[in-house]
């Protein structure tokens, strides 16, 4: 069996997930949110990072949507 090889954007994006989940689950149970918090006033910062928690589920989910559907990226 052939070992999956994760690219450096593949990580990138788990660790955004993840994140992302995190802080969703925090802001719902607890009140508190992961992501603008540790900014502090530095509003652009806490944009920033909520904007590509967004941008990498939308990439997920259209990952997954095109494997459903059987498109498949080829690797030169």
């Amino acid at each position: 069996m052939k070992a999956l090889r994760r690219n450096p954007a593949d990580i990138l994006v788990v660790a955004l997930l993840s994140v992302g989940a995190l802080s969703l689950s925090l802001l719902s149970l607890a009140g508190f949110d992961l992501i603008s918090d540790p900014f502090g006033p530095l509003m652009v910062w806490s944009r920033s990072a909520s904007s590509a928690v967004g941008l990498v589920i939308l990439y997920q989910w259209l990952a997954q949507r095109n494997r459903q559907r059987g498109y498949v990226r080829v690797r030169a």
